[in-house]
């Protein structure tokens, strides 16, 4: 599915939840399970979005439930946005798709998926994101609004208008036509989703664009595309027509010189692919277009040798090609950057892999024995034994990052072993103990919060602030434990993360874990 426009993205702006599409798409994309009901839910819950999943064996049910809704239909998630006993809205691979409800049914597998959003439902971080969002806006309209103030003054500066006449004219937007037919093609040789490229592309029943743009023929020695050709050689005519009007004869033999691709593009799609690329099509008709407006200006003709006006030529006609050929595979390169991520992501997510990689690891004992500190609820499967210190900064940063894995997963369990950088900072870890065993639940939680986030900066005002007795024989003796177990542990560097006893891989974070939340998940 294309990376802007999956049904993540498109469930949330139905549901009418806040979100930043950059995020939505970037979570959707890299998500290890994207392509499951799992992934699904798991990624509405990142919004605090309400959902469940449900298989029905009477189809007629489904008139009961609201819309919108995901369901799984013909081997895809669809988004349904109306469905009634005669017809079924949805929308599949960005397409808006309108079938009989009897036509639904036999390609609908009965699953399906329902959300509801309440006001918290929204995106962690939304208005950083939405800041971010309008601040990238800004900068793509400054950027747009400077390129055409600077091509306007360089027109006016050369008197480019001195020389167009209605036939220049003709040809100058002839062009800028094929500039943009070139870039449709290029999005498509580049697997980008493009609206209008798409349309064009289906004109015809035995039409497909991709089918040509993905063979053989679609690159010259298997090195440049035709689409990078064609884009670049448009552009580098307007540039001749615009600023290098004593060129147009050279420009004109270059389009005589181009005209015979025309026939093999032709036959290469009537007769060796059986396939019509309709965008291909249109640049053949730009070509002879243009070749028909020179004949009618005069421009064709044999141009009197001259070493500098070559040159040039030759200049405004391969920079842009070179330009477009060293930009392309950049967006090539970010495209399989997030499809990597994302198959990444879905091997570490695979229980197999993880337990082998953790068993891989030293197992430390994590008897409850050592430390009676523990966040979150009681847990069979998934046990995380966490060495932090009060005034260390990732660990404080992890302490945040531990809350929101614990509020969304209250399946884990976690378990705090206090250490200090001296032995004059160790009344501080002293006091997160008393804490937790003279203050309520929810109080506690709340202080710890508190003390991560700003009051380690100022223990003394924040001790005054919430006082507790740290010389008290429990206190004591559980700190005695935090030593103990650290001294046999040999750990030093802090935070430090134990799953079940053993070190969390490297290449692993803690909000990983998420993904191995089942009840039956153990480590064998």
């Amino acid at each position: 599915m294309p990376i802007n426009n999956n049904i993540f993205s498109f469930f949330l702006k139905r549901l009418k939840v806040n979100h930043t599409q950059y995020y939505a798409d970037k979570l959707f994309n890299e998500h290890p399970h994207k392509n499951n009901l799992f992934g699904l839910s798991d990624m509405l819950s990142v919004y605090g979005i309400k959902n469940a999943g449900f298989k029905i064996k009477s189809k007629e049910e489904i008139f009961s439930v609201s819309s919108p809704f995901i369901a799984y239909a013909g081997g895809s998630f669809v988004l349904v946005d109306a469905i009634d006993s005669k017809q079924t809205n949805f929308i599949l691979n960005g397409k808006s798709i309108s079938i009989s409800t009897n036509d639904f049914f036999k390609i609908w597998s009965g699953i399906f998926l329902v959300a509801e959003p309440d006001r918290q439902s929204i995106e962690p971080d939304y208005q950083h994101h939405k800041f971010t969002e309008k601040i990238n806006i800004a900068k793509n309209y400054v950027a747009g609004v400077t390129l055409v103030s600077a091509f306007l003054i360089a027109c006016i500066t050369t008197r480019v208008y001195a020389h167009i006449d209605l036939l220049v004219l003709i040809m100058l937007l002839l062009n800028l036509a094929g500039i943009y037919i070139g870039y449709l093609l290029l999005l498509k040789h580049l697997h980008i989703k493009g609206g209008y490229g798409d349309k064009i592309c289906s004109l015809f029943k035995q039409a497909d664009c991709n089918n040509i743009l993905e063979s053989d023929a679609a690159s010259l020695f298997g090195i440049i595309s035709w689409s990078e050709i064609g884009l670049s050689y448009f552009i580098s005519n307007v540039i001749i027509i615009l600023f290098f009007p004593q060129l147009t004869v050279w420009m004109a033999l270059i389009n005589i010189f181009a005209l015979p691709y025309s026939f093999w593009s032709i036959w290469y799609q009537w007769l060796k692919a059986k396939q019509w690329c309709p965008l291909c099509l249109l640049v053949q008709i730009l070509m002879w277009s243009l070749f028909i407006v020179n004949l009618l200006k005069g421009f064709i003709g044999f141009p009197v040798f001259d070493v500098m006006q070559i040159g040039i030529t030759a200049c405004v006609y391969i920079i842009p090609l070179l330009a477009i050929h060293t930009l392309a595979p950049l967006v090539i390169n970010k495209r399989l950057i997030v499809q990597v991520t994302q198959e990444i992501s879905s091997l570490k997510a695979n229980e197999k892999v993880f337990t082998t990689l953790l068993r891989e690891q030293i197992h430390y004992d994590i008897s409850p024995d050592y430390s009676h500190i523990f966040l979150g609820n009681p847990s069979e499967s998934l046990f995380v034994t966490v060495l932090t210190n009060p005034h260390c900064n990732p660990c404080a940063r992890m302490h945040e990052r531990i809350g929101i894995l614990l509020k969304n997963n209250p399946q884990i369990q976690v378990q705090y072993i206090f250490s200090s950088f001296a032995s004059k900072l160790e009344v501080s870890a002293r006091y997160l103990i008393a804490v937790y065993f003279q203050k309520k639940p929810e109080e506690r939680e709340s202080i710890y919060n508190e003390w991560f986030k700003s009051g380690k900066m100022n223990k003394e005002a924040f001790f005054l602030k919430y006082p507790v007795d740290i010389n008290n024989n429990a206190v004591t003796e559980e700190f005695n434990l935090h030593k103990a177990w650290i001294q046999k542990s040999q750990f030093r560097a802090t935070p430090t993360l134990l799953v079940n006893g053993y070190k969390l891989p490297v290449n692993y974070r803690i909000e990983d874990l998420k993904y191995f939340t089942d009840p039956d998940f153990e480590i064998k």
